[in-house]
C-alpha cells in the first residue's frame, strides 16, 4: 500500500479518488476514521483539508465528527445528525463535544454496546454525504478502537521524518486485531530543503 503525500490540491484529488471509489456499506454514504502512530502528526489538519476539498461540490454535506463527541451526545438518536451545525455557513458540519454530565449514560452506551455505536455512525451515513471521524492516537487514548470495525476504513497520517516503520506496523496490527480494516496511507509534513550547492550560487 503506497502513501499519498499531502503537498497541494492535487494530491487531496488523488486521496480523495483512492478512498471513496470503493462502494461503502450498502445504503450508506462512505466513512472513514483519520488516526495517526504518534499525537502530534497532522490527523485533524489533514482531515479538514479533505472536507474543504469535498464541500467545493455543492451537492456534498460533509461530516467531521469526533468520538468524544459521539460518546457524549445525550439526545435522541433519530435527532442526531440535527445536532450536527454547519461551520461558517459552508457544507462541512460538526457535533460538537459536550461536556455536560449528563453524557456519563451516553458515554457508557458508547463504550459498552457495539449496536449502540453502529446506530450513531448509520445515523449520520444516512444524513451526510461523507463522514470523517478525526481519532486521536491510540496512544492517546482508545477512541479509535471503539469505531475501526464500523467504518468503511482507517486512513493512517504519517508525518514525514517522525514516525518510524515499527511504529506504523504496531498501529497496522492493532487495527486489524479490533477488525478494522486499512484504507490508506498520508504523508504529512514533508520538508524539502535546497541543496548547499544552490546557496553558493546564491
Amino acid at each position: 500500500m503506497s502513501f499519498i503525500e499531502v503537498q497541494s490540491v492535487p494530491a487531496y484529488d488523488q486521496i480523495l479518488q483512492s478512498l471513496f471509489q470503493r462502494s461503502p456499506a450498502q445504503g450508506f454514504s462512505p466513512s472513514f476514521a483519520f488516526t495517526s502512530a504518534n499525537s502530534g502528526e497532522g490527523v485533524s489538519y489533514v482531515v479538514e483539508s479533505l472536507a474543504r476539498q469535498l464541500s467545493m461540490n455543492p451537492a456534498n454535506s460533509v461530516l467531521i465528527v469526533s468520538v468524544q463527541a459521539l460518546a457524549t451526545y445525550t439526545g435522541n438518536l433519530g435527532d442526531l445528525a440535527a445536532h450536527c451545525l454547519a461551520v461558517n455557513h459552508t457544507q462541512i458540519y460538526r457535533l460538537e463535544h459536550s461536556s455536560s454530565d449528563s453524557g456519563t449514560a451516553a458515554i457508557s452506551s458508547w463504550q459498552t454496546d457495539v449496536r449502540y455505536r453502529q446506530a450513531c455512525l448509520q445515523q449520520l451515513r444516512r444524513h451526510f454525504t461523507y463522514v470523517l471521524m478525526d481519532c486521536p492516537s491510540p496512544k492517546k487514548n482508545g477512541d479509535l478502537f471503539s469505531v475501526a470495525s464500523l467504518v468503511d476504513g482507517v486512513v493512517i497520517v504519517v508525518e514525514a521524518n517522525r514516525t518510524t516503520k515499527a511504529h506504523i506496523r504496531t498501529l497496522e496490527r492493532t487495527i486489524e486485531l479490533v477488525q478494522g480494516k486499512i484504507a490508506g496511507f498520508v504523508l504529512n509534513k514533508r520538508q524539502y530543503l535546497v541543496p548547499d550547492w544552490i546557496y553558493n550560487r546564491l
